[in-house]
């Protein structure tokens, strides 16, 4: 079995990451091409999920030590419900 990484997610560790000013993304260019652009959907949808998801299921994020990577895995317990890519 391949080694992997699981982290379990909540809302303690994840932020928005507003760290640039309106300023940084005065137009959509400048929104478009943005390096933090990626980082700061996937933190926003998982905000999202997190706040609609049931107390039943829970969250977490899947990589292997290779670097295969997911970005949710929904689990109601030991059973994986779901999977889904951020894009």
């Amino acid at each position: 079995m391949e080694n992997f990484i699981s982290t379990y997610l909540n809302s303690d560790l994840l932020q928005l990451g507003l760290n640039a000013s309106p300023k940084t993304f005065s137009d959509f260019d400048n929104l478009s091409g943005n390096p933090m652009i990626g980082s700061s959907w996937e933190s926003f949808v998982v905000n999202q999920l997190l706040a609609l998801k049931n107390d039943q299921t829970d969250l977490f994020f899947y990589r292997t030590h290779q670097g295969a990577e997911v970005n949710l895995v929904f689990t109601k317990g030991l059973q994986i419900i779901a999977t889904a890519e951020i894009k």
